[in-house]
Formats: structure tokens, C-alpha cells, sequence
């Protein structure tokens, strides 16, 4: 008789599964056989990007460490992954958005310091015009 797997440690975290979005799906592997055929892939409803077959996987394995429930249930863990995944995105628009504006306010600055600097040029060859027109002007003896 085979044993059972040892209970889970304290503090274990469960492993998402990563990659290609991997299923527990015997027609997975085995695109031609008939199992294949009456798969449905389905996205998870508390995990972004996960997807599961909905004939051959109907219990949730991202929660190893909590009771067994459906899919469509929602445990502890579900919840608190489905909320955690929700501020990491919303984070991540934040700063998006904040780097968007930072990146506007700069290309504000160089604009202005060009504007600056077309000015100061501009101005500098109207003094050079001014200073050699009186240069070139002739002066009065005395005698």
C-alpha cells in the first residue's frame, strides 16, 4: 500500500505553476488520442495567465496547504492571491503612469533650456551686430 505524502511544512508556500502554464491534463500531452478531444480549457478565476482543463482538473492545486476545494471556490489562499495579484498590478500602472510623467516633465525642461539657449544665442549675435556697427563707424579728429 503506497504512503501518503508528508503533511506540508510550516511556512511552506505553495508553488505556483510556472512556465508555459503546464495542465494536469491527460489529453494535454496527447493532442490525437479521444481524451484529448473532450478538453476544455478554461482560465483560472483567481489567477491571471493560469489556465486548466475543466473535464479532468476540478480541484484547486495552488492551494496545497489549505483544504481541498473546487476551482470555482475560493479559499483563504484564493482570495489573498486574487488581492495580492491585484495591488501588483495596480502598482505597477502607478509607476507606469508616474514614469510617464517624469519622463514629460523632462522632455519639458530640455525644451525649455533650448528655448533658453536659442534666446541667448539670438540675443548675443544682435549685440555682435550692434558692437561692430559702432566699431566700424568713423571717429571725429580733434585737433
Amino acid at each position: 500500500m503506497p504512503t501518503p505524502p508528508p503533511p506540508p511544512e510550516k511556512g511552506h508556500k505553495p508553488k505556483l505553476p510556472t512556465g508555459s502554464n503546464k495542465q494536469v491534463c491527460p489529453g494535454s500531452s496527447h493532442p490525437n488520442s479521444s481524451s484529448g478531444r473532450s478538453c476544455t480549457i478554461t482560465p483560472y478565476p483567481t489567477t491571471r495567465g493560469l489556465t486548466y482543463c475543466t473535464t479532468h482538473q476540478t480541484i484547486c492545486l495552488l492551494c496545497p496547504t489549505h483544504p481541498r476545494h473546487l476551482i470555482t471556490q475560493n479559499c483563504k489562499s484564493c482570495v489573498w492571491r486574487a488581492s495580492a495579484e491585484k495591488r501588483a498590478a495596480e502598482k505597477a500602472e502607478r509607476e507606469a503612469r508616474a514614469a510617464a510623467r517624469e519622463a514629460e516633465r523632462e522632455a519639458a525642461l530640455e525644451a525649455a533650456e533650448q528655448q533658453r539657449a536659442a534666446a541667448r544665442e539670438a540675443a548675443g549675435a544682435r549685440s555682435a551686430v550692434r558692437t561692430a556697427g559702432r566699431r566700424e563707424a568713423p571717429r571725429a579728429v580733434r585737433n
